[in-house]
């Protein structure tokens, strides 16, 4: 797998080279790979930036059909060209609409661009950053409204990253989530509305693990970790391919 640095603008890219897999939101990445392979359904990626994880996911199943949702133009550029250069056209689908709780136009904050790097907070929440640099205008779709458009295919595996409106891209994705149960990761910030997401995992029976370097935690409710920001919500009956993925890449499985 390959990925462009773009001038050395894209961190995550430049760190990857440079300090290897580990030295990334260890272990989402292993993760990820393993779960494309033991998780039937498809991979929806929703803030997939310059596509790391759709690239690992496509790279480890060549059976996975993955979907990448990146609205911010700038990633979404880098995020073809990433796809271009692995040669994964025709197994990655890209969609340039955010991910929330309605359909329609909203508008997409942008940090302040003073570091001189791929921006990779921008968010539709207008308080997850203190200064803007711009305020663009973007589409936004529902998880049900899209998946509507995959016919038979269902729904297995969401990695949500949305810089603290995970909860909407949830509220918006109700009847996928009731008819497909897909495997959840998603980051959970201080500022994420723990509560909601928290109700959420209890109406819908929903378990709570958060994601460690070396151990995965199971949880009584949702709050912030500062050493585990990624957590997994994973459907009641489906806890032994949770563990599936947490053996086959080497983890710990506090239950």
């Amino acid at each position: 797998m390959r990925l462009v640095t773009a001038h050395g603008r894209d961190k995550i890219a430049v760190d990857l080279a440079a300090r290897g897999w580990n030295s990334f939101e260890r272990p989402l990445p292993e993760f990820i790979a393993a779960g494309a392979r033991l998780v039937s359904g498809a991979f929806l990626d929703v803030g997939a930036h310059t596509g790391l994880y759709s690239l690992l996911a496509a790279c480890a199943s060549l059976h996975t059909e993955v979907h990448a949702f990146e609205p911010y133009s700038p990633a979404l550029k880098i995020l073809r060209k990433n796809i271009s250069v692995n040669h994964l056209a025709d197994r990655i689908t890209v969609c340039d609409s955010a991910v929330g709780d309605r359909c329609g136009g909203q508008s997409m904050y942008i940090p302040s661009q003073a570091h001189g790097l791929l921006e990779s907070s921008a968010s539709l929440n207008a308080n997850f950053k203190g200064e803007h640099s711009g305020v663009t205008d973007i589409d936004v779709i529902t998880l049900d409204a899209y998946t509507e458009s995959l016919e038979s295919t269902a729904a297995g595996l969401l990695k949500i990253d949305v810089e603290s409106t995970e909860h909407t891209v949830l509220a918006g994705g109700t009847e996928t989530i009731a008819r497909d149960r897909p495997l959840l990761v998603l980051e959970v910030l201080h500022l994420a509305d723990h509560a909601w997401l928290d109700t959420f995992c209890r109406k819908n029976r929903y378990r709570i693990f958060t994601l460690h370097p070396e151990y995965m935690q199971a949880r009584t409710r949702v709050e912030f970790h500062g050493d585990a920001w990624n957590q997994c919500f994973c459907p009641e009956e489906k806890l032994s391919i949770l563990q599936s993925c947490a053996d086959r890449i080497g983890l710990e499985f506090r239950h």
